[in-house]
């Protein structure tokens, strides 16, 4: 996890990729205090192969709900 040592990592996983852009920019814009780095996945497999690729390397995962094929907490 990267906590107080860096960015916290945010792994956002949504079938619209406009949306994942708006919300990467809102996040790691200067909005806010905290420091950012957003990750964006449009399917849902693809989500899954990059949390067990990468392990603990997110913070948090942000996950629309009603997507194909899988739903957010699938």
């Amino acid at each position: 996890m990267s906590g107080s040592d860096g960015p916290v990592s945010i792994l956002h996983v949504d079938d619209d990729p406009d949306l994942g852009d708006l919300v990467a920019h809102y996040l790691e814009s200067d909005r806010t205090d905290a420091d950012y780095r957003v990750t964006t996945e449009t399917s849902p497999a693809a989500a899954l192969e990059r949390i067990r690729a990468d392990g603990d390397g997110f913070d948090c995962v942000i996950s629309d709900y009603n997507m194909p094929a899988m739903n957010g907490i699938e």
